[in-house]
């Protein structure tokens, strides 16, 4: 929310809306940080299954981890952006009625 329009949205509102928008921005950063947490550790573990343990079925859910990884990491950055413009777009909304009474 460092954008210009952004803080002339947010000098409208009230203290307890301004902290409710930080606190959703700052939850919606931590889920993406989890998605890449989670991403990165699907590719370790598909690398550990594929190089350490020689048994087929092994080997190929290591390879599943490994493609499913790049996917839950596209699908983190996706959730992250819609989430992040969502939130934009209710902060207008809130200043538009704050400014309409």
């Amino acid at each position: 929310m460092a954008s210009r329009i952004d803080k002339k949205i947010l000098d409208k509102l009230i203290l307890r809306d301004h902290l409710a928008m930080e606190r959703t921005t700052l939850a919606n950063q931590r889920t993406l940080l989890a998605y890449i947490r989670t991403a990165v550790s699907f590719f370790g573990a598909g690398i550990a299954l594929v190089k350490v343990i020689d048994i087929p079925s092994f080997i190929a859910i290591g390879w599943v981890f490994m493609i499913a990884s790049p996917l839950l990491l596209a699908f983190g950055f996706f959730a992250y952006q819609e989430s992040k413009r969502r939130v934009k777009e209710s902060l207008q909304r809130l200043a538009e009625d704050i400014e309409n009474k």
